[in-house]
């Protein structure tokens, strides 16, 4: 399977939870995501079932986690976080931030995550935007 085709799976999961996630280009999650292995997925056989897409990791710095999503049916979500944060922790990141909607039904809190700030950012949607904080 190439990047390509896992692209087109990433995308469509994203589309099925385009009410809580943003929009990404799908040359986008091939060529800054895929390409560069700033993802973490977790298949049954050539079927992508969760994904994760984070920013660049660089040693004693923060890793951003861009957006995290599973196919409805599947569950996997605090699973593909768990790889993730591992990743993130191997690779020698201080810690995780999140920028989220604060509608998004997310409990970062539970994860160990603190709330830094809310802010109004006048988006299209009219929410505002939580940042938050994991140290690793």
């Amino acid at each position: 399977m190439d990047y390509h085709d896992v692209a087109l799976q990433i995308d469509q999961i994203r589309r099925v939870n385009s009410n809580s996630l943003s929009f990404i280009p799908l040359s986008t999650i091939e060529n800054r995501y895929l390409v560069k292995d700033r993802v973490c997925l977790i298949f049954d056989g050539d079927i992508v079932l969760a994904y994760l897409l984070h920013g660049s990791m660089k040693r004693d710095k923060h890793v951003c986690l861009t957006q995290v999503a599973t196919k409805p049916e599947y569950n996997l979500g605090l699973q593909v976080f768990r790889m993730f944060k591992k990743k993130a922790f191997d690779f020698g990141c201080s810690a995780i931030t999140v920028r989220c909607a604060e509608d998004v039904r997310a409990n970062w809190r539970a994860l160990g995550f603190c709330l830094l700030d809310c802010l109004d950012v006048g988006n299209t949607r009219n929410r505002k935007i939580c940042l938050w904080h994991l140290d690793l």
